[in-house]
């Protein structure tokens, strides 16, 4: 073997996308800790290993290295040091594509750890959920390979005239799980040039399910959430039309906690509209993690609050509003003691303020805090002496006297208003 030979025998791989195979986890295989050296081989060739049988393709003198594929909308930020083993069926023939390690190491901040500890492999799989997913992995790896030819590069930039909006959704699926960074923008500038009215609820979904091991770039970003926005407000931009329609509450229910936020987000025409899509998507919702419900609640203003108590009792903007006022005043001796939760909280509405009195979730210090608290809030909002009365007295009824300190009950509430 000439040193031409050695050189490509160094430097070339054959990538082969497997559509249609069944993936199966046989051993997960840490490529950061080198250990992608050791051969994440299918079931049946570990089972040869182990009986000291020698597997079949080892006898063919060809060492397959298997990387994992990536689903359409999979799980988020899925880790790059996973690496899955993967049952091969006799379906279809894989789509091969002859490719540069050194190139796939440059621009693919996943494939350069695990080529590097793997330098003399032949041949790296990719298995894929379909025959679509495939050709999008194809896609992206040739354009790794054109990257450095700009005259070539210039191709791949009208994808949008040549590729199904669902397929370049894909091409940014397989670009953004490989860390290959100028692929996803080429792609999502494609992306924001393409006919934005054949955008789909799906399609959206995916856009925000990135599965990437790392943050897409901000700016890559607002531009998928600005493609999206445009995809949900085709979909539920007449919002009289889908709170009259069962189907379309139903489909709005179904939204992600990212996509619900970037449509209230958009102009609906009327901020009670806004408020109907937040009671109905949380009235329905199974489970929302903390930092979602953190995400969807700053969202609404302490103006807001007393809105969702006038919304139709099929909304539930009550147990919306319920929540809403646990998240920010449920520990009432720190909103006293914060000057700007203590801002918020008297910037309230009446009934509002008459609700979050009556919950019985609220976390005190003191027997006293409640009391204190409803005090602030009748000082900072003063009204005509008949509707004051009026909002003292129901206010007082809230409270639970006889849990009041002695000194308290005796001294300081006299003074109050």
């Amino acid at each position: 073997m000439d040193d031409n030979e050695a050189l490509a025998t160094f430097y070339d791989i054959q990538v082969n996308f497997l559509p249609s195979h069944k993936r199966q986890i046989d051993d997960e295989v840490s490529i950061l800790e080198g250990a992608a050296s050791k051969q994440a081989f299918p079931p049946e060739a570990n089972k040869a290993q182990t009986s000291g049988t020698e597997p079949s393709h080892e006898k063919a003198a060809k060492v397959n290295t298997e990387v994992g594929g990536f689903d359409q909308g999979g799980a988020r930020k899925k880790p790059r040091t996973e690496c899955e083993s993967v049952q091969l069926a006799d379906a279809s023939s894989p789509k091969s594509v002859p490719a540069s390690k050194l190139l796939l190491s440059l621009y693919s901040g996943v494939l350069r750890p695990f080529l590097a500890a793997c330098k003399d492999q032949a041949t790296l799989e990719v298995p894929c959920e379909s025959v679509e997913h495939a050709e999008a992995g194809r896609l992206v790896v040739e354009m790794i390979l054109d990257l450095p030819r700009p005259t070539n590069l210039k191709q791949h930039n009208d994808l949008w005239h040549t590729l199904p909006l669902s397929q370049l959704i894909r091409c940014i699926h397989f670009a953004v799980f490989w860390d290959a960074q100028p692929c996803v923008e080429l792609c999502i500038d494609s992306l924001a040039k393409m006919d934005q009215s054949q955008l789909s609820i799906k399609d959206v979904e995916a856009l925000l399910d990135l599965p990437g091991v790392v943050q897409v770039i901000e700016s890559q970003r607002r531009k998928v959430e600005e493609v999206c926005k445009k995809g949900l407000m085709q979909e539920f931009g007449n919002a009289s039309q889908v709170l009259a329609d069962d189907a379309l509450i139903h489909r709005l229910c179904s939204l992600s906690p990212y996509a619900l936020e970037l449509l209230c987000q958009c102009d609906l025409g009327a901020r009670k509209h806004t408020l109907s899509y937040l009671a109905l998507w949380f009235s329905r919702a199974r489970s929302v993690c903390g930092a979602d419900e953190k995400s969807l609640f700053s969202l609404m203003s302490t103006a807001d609050a007393g809105k969702l108590l006038s919304l139709p009792p099929a909304y539930k903007g009550i147990d919306l509003c319920k929540s809403w006022l646990l998240h920010y005043f449920n520990v009432v001796y720190i909103v006293i003691r914060d000057e700007e939760l203590q801002s918020c909280f008297c910037d309230l509405s009446f009934p509002a303020v008459r609700l979050w009195a009556t919950l019985d979730e609220l976390q005190v210090y003191n027997k006293n805090d409640v009391a204190v608290l409803l005090s602030l809030w009748c000082k900072s909002n003063e009204v005509s002496i008949d509707t004051q009365h009026s909002q003292y007295a129901e206010l007082s009824d809230l409270v639970r006297v006889m849990c009041l300190s002695i000194p308290f009950r005796h001294v300081v509430l006299p003074e109050l208003p």
